[in-house]
C-alpha cells in the first residue's frame, strides 16, 4: 500500500525546492532593478544641479573670466551634493559642468 503522507511530503519537498529557487531569483531581480532605478535617479538629479550651478555662475558671476566661473560652479555643485548626502569626484564635477555648459550653449 502507498503511505499518501510520505508521498505528499516528497511530492512537496520536489515542488518546494524550484519555487524557492525563483522565489530567490525574484529578489534578486527586484532588488538589481531598484539600484538601478536609484542610480538612474542621482545621475538625473546630478545633472539637474550641475545645470543649476551654470545657470548661476553666469547670472551671479557676469564680469568673471572662465577659470572663475568654472571654479565657482565646481564649488556650488560639490557642496550642494555634500549638503543632500551625494559624493561627487573631482572628475564628475568637472564632467557634469562641462556637460551642462555644451547643453546650454
Amino acid at each position: 500500500m502507498v503511505d499518501v503522507n510520505a508521498l505528499a511530503q516528497t511530492l512537496l519537498a520536489i515542488l518546494l525546492t524550484p519555487l524557492v529557487a525563483l522565489g530567490i531569483e525574484y529578489l534578486r531581480r527586484r532588488i538589481g532593478i531598484e539600484r538601478v532605478q536609484r542610480i538612474k535617479e542621482e545621475l538625473e538629479a546630478k545633472q539637474s544641479w550641475a545645470l543649476l550651478a551654470v545657470r548661476y555662475v553666469e547670472q551671479a558671476y557676469k564680469e568673471a573670466g572662465g577659470p572663475e566661473k568654472y571654479s565657482v560652479a565646481c564649488e556650488w555643485l560639490s557642496t550642494h551634493a555634500e549638503a543632500k548626502g551625494i559624493k561627487l569626484s573631482g572628475l564628475e564635477i568637472e564632467g557634469l559642468i562641462e556637460s551642462s555648459v555644451q547643453i546650454l550653449k
